[in-house]
């Protein structure tokens, strides 16, 4: 998303690979019995949906999360998704998934800014 708060043409096509890579490397995750949850960081989370509609990374993970944890989850493992960007209210596009800061205002933590969706 640019400063404008558009996706352009070379970021929408980032965005699809991203979403292909998070589809099949969850899928990888969630078969193997070797650990009880999958922690997904995305560090520049952004508003989720630009100005033109597009969703951008953060709910495209939450969608993709979503999905894939209802169709592909032998083991029944949890799915955390952690977000990150300096503006909280960018936080506000996270649909279907429930959300708590990762530290209250004043704590002294580095992720301050961040929080933390997981999948119900």
């Amino acid at each position: 998303m640019d400063k404008k708060g558009i996706i352009s043409e070379h970021s929408k096509i980032k965005l699809e690979l991203y979403n292909l890579y998070l589809e099949r490397y969850l899928a990888v995750l969630l078969s193997t019995p070797f650990f009880d949850s999958i922690c997904v960081h995305d560090v520049f989370a952004g508003c989720g949906i630009s100005k033109n509609d597009e969703k951008g990374s953060a709910v495209i993970a939450a969608e993709t999360i979503g999905q894939i944890t209802s169709k592909q989850n032998p083991w029944g493992k949890r799915v955390f998704l952690l977000v990150n960007d300096a503006d909280e209210k960018n936080f506000s596009h996270s649909i279907g998934f429930s959300g708590r800061p990762m530290a209250s205002e004043g704590e002294s933590n580095s992720h301050r800014d961040s929080l933390l969706l997981h999948d119900r």
